[in-house]
């Protein structure tokens, strides 16, 4: 009988079969070819579908033309996704072992690619005609307009906000759009958007095999989508698996070298520094629970001293490394003592355990406290978050010691505990100190722990499937006439199966959250009152968007206006579509 296979949770560092990475140049290509193929079939199906979607001609404003760009968008992420969940099927049936393992690991990242394509081929459709992003020049994007215009004419900007976007986005203007900053960010949020579950799969890729990997890109990737903002939850989603990767480097730290203690902790502090720099908000939310994190995988016994002075230098260069490239603009954050966040909506209105669904998918809520629910609540808990929480007790109990889980794990407790932090001193502090950001890194955390339980269970169910298939097999050889149990030849689409699920899923739930971000007009109260403003803005060469309202639109001021986020005083309490 041969052997049944389940996906694992793990990444592997052999090759399929065993097989140990030869360091020869042909044992080197055998190793990253299939890593820079996973690349490639990530981010060049995400850019195509993206590009593909300017071919939608449909009104983006009617709503007869939003159905219609909508089934557009729907044909195509199906026309695009059939092809490779057949490969994948080909491969499960015809392909040797390493073939199957080479479909799926090129077939995983091609499904994130598609379904974040979609997200970017729905901005595409929703800001057709204008040359201004979600929200035109108003809110975040305003904000970052006037920063980058800084950047450009004095090299730098008189505000805390992280530095990596401003000056990314001044120097896009210079090198592409003659100066004008408020240009850059339709085109950069579109393609932030497009590559955004392709990064996320390949993060996590870092501690995690294909299918659970994307699982959290896709699942997760599609539940922060943020049109208008989308740099800030992709640093998010690129973030915890980072620090995922910190504690499994750590726990086997004691079998590096000194040389490649080092090197892998300078890594690893590029990498959090790029990501503080580009938004430095989760980092400090998240801290708590690394320091603990850190603690515990430390090798404190392991290998004597030898292991735990690799373990330090890890954490040596790590530290270096993060304090060279950002360490200026740290001190500048902690420097800023003076700044408040005296933002007071309806969401830092609600109660503060409340981790559900935010009022960006609905319409009409404007009064504070209210969101849906579905399939019925428990004594004040929706659907989503009893899952959650059941995937929060499964993921811990079946793979605390595993640095994914941990890592998870440590995030959503150092986030937790800001949130009542900050809330609790709130009026005392008169500072919200943004805690109802903390929101996102909680249902991140748990939605990705939920995957990672299933997983874990398919694993159990998958060593006690070979148990009892062993022993049947043993006892029916020796008691005549007892049959053995069937085999199991349908679990080789797994794979497949799984890929499905996901890409109807992402589809299907991208197509939800396009819906609610299509142009409507401000008196309805919906998100699309966003999309609407960019179509009110005339363009570069004095006409009005295809779409503006009745032909009749606003003229951007020669100099974007300052910010006039208020950071002193007593806090200011308003509904989300107070103006």
């Amino acid at each position: 009988m041969a052997e049944v296979t389940w996906p694992q949770l793990t990444r592997r560092h052999a090759l399929p079969g065993g097989a140990p990475v030869s360091a020869s140049p042909k044992g080197l290509v055998r190793r990253w070819a299939p890593v820079a193929g996973e690349w490639a079939a990530g981010l060049v199906p995400a850019l195509l579908f993206t590009y593909w979607a300017r071919s939608i001609h449909d009104n983006p404003i009617a709503r007869s033309g939003q159905i219609s760009g909508l089934a557009d968008l729907q044909f195509r992420l199906t026309l695009l996704g059939l092809p490779v969940l057949v490969v994948a099927g080909w491969a499960a049936v015809r392909g040797s072992a390493r073939t199957r393992e080479l479909a799926v690991r090129l077939a995983s990242p091609a499904v994130a690619g598609l379904v974040s394509g979609f997200l970017a081929g729905g901005q595409v459709f929703m800001l057709r005609g204008t040359p201004y992003p979600i929200n035109g020049i108003s809110g975040d994007t305003g904000n970052l307009v006037y920063w980058s215009n800084q950047v450009i004419h004095t090299g730098t900007f008189d505000n805390i906000y992280p530095p990596g976007i401003p000056h990314i986005a001044a120097w896009l203007a210079e090198a592409f759009y003659n100066n004008q900053t408020d240009l850059v960010f339709k085109p950069m949020l579109i393609v932030l958007t497009a590559l955004s579950c392709p990064l996320v799969y390949l993060a996590w890729r870092m501690v995690l095999r294909p299918l659970p990997a994307l699982g959290i890109a896709v699942l997760c990737g599609v539940a922060l989508y943020l049109p208008y903002k989308q740099y800030s939850p992709l640093i998010l989603l690129l973030l915890v698996p980072v620090i995922a990767k910190l504690a499994q480097w750590l726990r086997g730290s004691p079998a590096f070298s000194v040389r490649g203690a080092v090197l892998r902790g300078l890594w690893l502090g590029v990498m959090l520094s790029v990501l503080f720099l580009l938004y430095s908000g989760w980092h400090v939310w998240t801290f708590p629970g690394v320091v603990a994190l850190v603690l515990c995988f430390f090798p404190w016994r392991r290998a004597g001293g030898a292991g735990r002075l690799r373990g330090l230098l890890l954490l040596v260069g790590t530290s270096v490394s993060f304090l060279a490239i950002s360490g200026g603009y740290t001190l500048k954050m902690l420097s800023a003592t003076s700044t408040k966040d005296l933002w007071c909506s309806q969401i830092t209105l609600t109660q503060p355990a409340y981790i559900g669904e935010l009022p960006f998918n609905g319409i009409q809520w404007n009064q504070p406290g209210l969101f849906p629910n579905f399939a019925g609540t428990f004594t004040g808990l929706d659907f989503y978050t009893v899952a959650m929480i059941a995937g929060l007790g499964l993921a811990v109990a079946l793979g605390l010691r595993r640095p994914a889980v941990a890592g998870l794990v440590a995030c959503f407790g150092g986030s937790w505990l800001l949130r009542f932090y900050f809330a609790e001193r709130m009026v005392r502090d008169q500072n919200v100190r943004l805690f109802p950001h903390t929101t996102f890194v909680i249902q991140y955390t748990l939605t990705a722990l939920a995957i990672i339980a299933c997983v874990l269970v398919a694993e159990r169910l998958g060593a006690l499937t070979r148990t009892i298939s062993l022993l049947s097999q043993d006892r029916a050889a020796r008691v005549p006439g007892l049959p053995a149990l069937p085999r199991l030849d349908a679990v080789r689409f797994a794979s497949v199966g799984a890929m499905a699920a996901l890409l109807l899923a992402g589809g299907l739930a991208g197509s939800a959250l396009t819906d609610q971000y299509l142009p409507t007009p401000p008196s309805e109260h919906t998100a699309g009152s966003l999309a609407w403003s960019a179509h009110q803005l005339r363009k570069p060469d004095g006409q009005c968007p295809e779409f503006a309202n009745k032909g009749v639109c606003t003229s951007l001021p020669a100099q974007p206006p300052a910010p006039t986020t208020v950071t002193t005083g007593p806090l200011v309490c308003n509904q989300l579509w107070d103006e």
